[in-house]
């Protein structure tokens, strides 16, 4: 999961018929998901010159 894992995916694979059971064991190390947020916030820092561009235009 940690490596670009789709949940949905797991649970499938697991034989989960709901996936409030992955979620439980699914547990994401903190480094992870604070990369996640930081790599986000980096994408969307480059898509506000386009959207503001577009807003003008």
């Amino acid at each position: 999961m940690m490596n670009g894992g789709d949940l949905y995916e797991l649970a499938k694979i697991l034989g989960h018929s709901n996936i409030k059971m992955t979620e439980r064991y699914a547990k994401l190390a903190k480094q992870h998901i604070a990369r996640t947020s930081n790599t986000a916030r980096e994408m969307w820092k480059l898509l506000e010159p386009i959207s503001e561009k577009e807003a003008v235009g």
